[in-house]
């Protein structure tokens, strides 16, 4: 009042917001001072759930990454256990250090949990390594563990799904040959009938999968199993033998050529004529065995051809005497034991190797008392 009768501007106004605001924060407060310190604990509270949420991200992005990381070095490890697997069953100068070679890879495969892995590309690639050391197991004369070995790589691959047609073709595949890797023990061990199945069993995993896809592999494991079952067969029905090694025949001239498969080739054409021999068609058992010793002979820079040769040599010894040829037989027979000579050369503490020469040194020696050589069959 005193202002305007001195005529200078007065301040009183309309109350302002800010003005109310003042008078309501006097008048009331205790009670905004309890809800300040509540809504400064949201605020604080909800900072640092963020904050936390942050470096979780950050956390669970740096695990992601590391095992992605772990994942890939698994991947490359087993790729080069299975390649190193592939490579000790081709080559022979490996021979002295497949023992030590195997045991080592078995004791890095016990100490994969599959339960842990979680990615199924890794999980395949261990069951795959399991069932190629299963195969190097057998080569070693060692049967019951290469039987367990090819067990687990059937469960680890039944725990997978297949998914599309070329991934359940590829774990087909995968059982269908650890099927033949226990089939193989099981004849090592005696039990046939055993085999028997576990060959019947094969076959049908192999002709699934290559229904489902045109692999080659899947083709070329079926011709092996094919010939295998009808090899394993030969004794009680010669002549069901006679079809499946002849089926499998035809699958592998739908394969293409290499040098490797000429000699499969050559083995599955020798145990053609062991199947013919055992039916009593001699002069057939003797062409097709002549035949599969003429490749294996072009072929033995190829590790397995010195084996196979041998085997096919023995075969062709007995069907040559059964025809009353006991010089051919004898010169046969005698090329027999030189390849199983060097054989046991290169593997010196296998008590298989040492007693199939003996056996070729035998049969040769009965053969030279039929020519009049016995001196020669003395030595």
């Amino acid at each position: 009042i005193e202002r305007f009768l001195a005529n200078v501007p007065v301040q009183a106004g309309p109350p302002s917001a800010m003005y109310r605001l003042r008078k309501v924060a006097r008048r009331y407060r205790v009670q905004l001072a309890s809800a300040s310190a509540v809504l400064t604990a949201i605020v604080l509270g909800s900072a640092a759930s963020l904050r936390f949420a942050w470096i979780a991200n950050e956390r669970a992005e740096e695990t992601s990454a590391a095992l992605h990381d772990l994942g890939s070095s698994l991947g490359v490890a087993l790729q080069a256990v299975e390649e190193m697997l592939v490579r000790a069953l081709e080559v022979d100068d490996l021979e002295r250090v497949r023992p030590e070679l195997i045991e080592e890879t078995q004791a890095f495969f016990d100490s994969l949990d599959s339960d842990r892995i979680p990615d199924l590309a890794l999980k395949r690639r261990l069951a795959s390594a399991i069932a190629r050391s299963s195969m190097v197991y057998s080569e070693l004369g060692r049967p019951r563990a290469a039987e367990a070995a090819a067990i687990r790589a059937i469960e680890i691959a039944g725990e997978l799904d297949g998914g599309n047609a070329e991934a359940q073709a590829d774990l087909l595949k995968l059982s269908g040959m650890a099927r033949s890797s226990i089939a193989d023990s099981r004849v090592a061990q005696g039990d046939r009938a055993g085999a028997l199945g576990a060959r019947e069993a094969a076959v049908a995993d192999l002709r699934a999968a290559r229904d489902l896809s045109d692999d080659p592999d899947a083709t070329r494991a079926l011709e092996r199993a094919l010939v295998n079952h009808g090899s394993t067969l030969a004794i009680e029905d010669p002549t069901r033998a006679l079809e499946l090694i002849e089926e499998g025949l035809e699958l592998g001239a739908e394969s293409p050529y290499t040098p490797a498969h000429s000699v499969e080739s050559a083995v599955h054409r020798s145990r053609l004529g062991v199947v013919l021999m055992a039916l009593g068609r001699l002069v057939e058992a003797d062409d097709e065995l002549s035949l599969a010793v003429t490749a294996l002979d072009a072929h033995l820079y190829v590790p397995q051809a010195r084996r196979a040769l041998a085997y096919t040599l023995d075969h062709l010894a007995r069907t040559q005497t059964r025809l009353g040829r006991i010089g051919e037989a004898a010169v046969s027979r005698s090329r027999c034991a030189e390849e199983r000579r060097v054989l046991l050369d290169l593997h010196p503490e296998s008590a298989v190797r040492r007693y199939h020469l003996g056996t070729a040194l035998m049969g040769l020696a009965s053969l030279q008392l039929r020519l009049g050589q016995g001196s020669r069959a003395l030595e």
